[in-house]
């Protein structure tokens, strides 16, 4: 599933809280990842996660701590193309 949120810039993300309160039938869920679009300052972080917040999966924890990875200026692009 995907969803989109919007809301207004909170300045640099140095570490995201995400979780679930563990109501209802099923409801651990398989988080991949986070990815912030600061339209703001056109900027795009990306938490990577990978992991079960369950309480009947890996650790247990329905909440963790993500950190972002390296942060892309779109302005820049998404990377650098080669002729080789």
């Amino acid at each position: 599933d995907e969803f989109l949120i919007e809301c207004l810039s909170v300045g640099e993300i140095k570490k995201l809280r995400i979780g679930h309160n563990n109501k209802g039938s099923a409801p651990g869920w398989f988080l991949s990842k986070v990815i912030i679009d600061d339209l703001s300052v056109n900027r795009v972080y990306d938490f990577n996660c990978e992991r079960w917040l369950a309480e009947d999966e890996e650790d247990g924890k329905t909440t963790v701590f993500l950190y972002p990875g390296l942060a892309i200026e779109e302005s820049q692009g998404a990377g650098v193309p080669y002729v080789i």
